[in-house]
């Protein structure tokens, strides 16, 4: 029975993908989406939910060590100026 149990559990988080990377791309983008939707209002926030792409961000470890790093900014100014100053560093 417990292997059984261990069996079902290890399909199940393989078939989830990086379960850890699509939680931090998950967080982020609803902290995106809001962050936007205060700043430029609800049509802005409604583009970019409809342009969410969690799988693409979670395959590139990149990106989520962005946001595993810029997640914790809970203001809209330091969360988004920390994802403009990541990024203009990578792209030198």
């Amino acid at each position: 029975m417990k292997l059984a149990f261990v069996v079902i559990a290890s399909w199940a988080l393989s078939a989830c993908g990086n379960r850890p990377a699509r939680e931090v791309c998950e967080q982020a983008s609803e902290h995106f989406e809001r962050c936007l939707g205060e700043m430029f209002g609800p049509e802005t926030r409604q583009m970019a939910r409809d342009r969410r792409d969690v799988a693409s961000c979670a395959s590139d470890g990149e990106t989520v060590k962005m946001y595993e790093k810029c997640e914790p900014k809970r203001t809209c100014d330091a969360y988004l100026d920390c994802i403009d100053g990541y990024t203009a560093r990578r792209s030198l």
